[in-house]
């Protein structure tokens, strides 16, 4: 019975043989993986854009100022208080008229 056990043995040795050769493949594998790390720093770049969007909302803002747009109005009344000072001056054009008066001696002349 005892002579069974021994032939176990000489079956372990070249079993251990095959595991070494795998292990040093599986090592260059690891290194791929290495890249896509690589393709995170890229992602960076996209907040970037992100930021213009930010001003779009100090637009609506201006909104607010438009109503105080309608108080410059009333100041245009004022400006109409001036025109009525203009009539002043065209009474000045009445005594024009008068010069008009000596066309009149032409008839007599017949």
């Amino acid at each position: 019975s005892t002579p069974p056990p021994s032939p176990p043995s000489p079956l372990q040795p070249p079993s251990s043989r095959t595991p070494p050769p795998p292990p040093s493949l599986p090592t260059p594998p690891p290194q791929p993986p290495l890249p896509p790390l690589s393709q995170p720093t890229t992602p960076p770049p996209s907040p970037p854009p992100s930021s213009p969007t930010p001003p779009p909302p100090p637009a609506p803002p201006p909104s607010p100022r438009q109503p105080p747009s309608p108080p410059p109005s009333p100041p245009t009344t004022p400006s109409q208080s001036t025109p009525p000072p203009s009539p002043l001056p065209q009474s000045p054009l009445p005594q024009s008229p008068p010069p008009s008066s000596p066309t009149p001696p032409p008839p007599p002349s017949p």
